[in-house]
């Protein structure tokens, strides 16, 4: 019988970065030699979260998340966003208000 899954114990540590002066991404970053390039070289990954529904990188829920794990942490962070739907068609509308709010891009 196949797997249903696969799994292994969270590696680590992950660090959660952000700069205010990009203030519409927070950063999930890790330097764990679990993961690496195809030639097996440079360490680790770093993923993007946005609160720009414009963004490809647009995850509310990750966001939020992040932004709570370094509030709690007595971090300097931004605030966090209310979180919707995130398939592409839906959009249209989160956009229509972050234009409402935001440079346009």
């Amino acid at each position: 019988m196949a797997p249903t899954s696969s799994r292994i114990a969270a590696p680590g540590p992950f660090e959660v970065l952000w700069f205010p002066d990009q203030p519409d991404e927070i950063h999930l970053v890790t330097t764990d030699a679990t993961f690496t390039d195809s030639n097996g070289q440079r360490p680790g990954f770093w993923i993007t979260f946005s609160r720009n529904p414009k963004s490809a990188n647009w995850h509310p829920a990750y966001w939020n998340r992040c932004v709570r794990a370094l509030k709690n942490d007595g971090q300097p962070a931004p605030d966090e966003v209310e979180e919707h739907n995130r398939r592409l068609d839906k959009r249209g509308k989160h956009i229509v208000d972050w234009n409402k709010t935001h440079d346009k891009d």
